[in-house]
């Protein structure tokens, strides 16, 4: 009854016999369809936010540690810090 493909098939013979069958027919549409639907789709999102909040913290990681050691390989003193000097005879080797 989820996808409301057999709903006639179903909810006719029970009308025929009995008109109030409806209001249930009815209700059964409203949580089936709205409310189950609604929170199918929330709990879609919330694990694709989840996965994504995992990939942009993997990505933040890596860019930190790509600097880090592009800032290490540029700063061969170890002052912790680049001076101007340095900094423009690296740029010209950086590919």
């Amino acid at each position: 009854m989820f996808t409301m493909s057999n709903y006639p098939d179903i909810e006719i013979p029970f009308f025929e016999t009995n008109r109030l069958s409806a209001v249930y027919f009815v209700i059964q549409m409203t949580v089936g369809i709205f409310l189950l639907s609604n929170l199918l789709l929330a709990t879609v999102f919330n694990n694709y936010k989840t996965m994504l909040n995992k990939k942009m913290v993997r990505y933040e990681e890596e860019v930190c540690k790509y600097f880090t050691n592009l800032f290490e390989q540029i700063d061969t003193e170890k002052q912790g810090f680049i001076s101007a000097k340095t900094m423009y005879f690296s740029s010209i080797s950086i590919p």
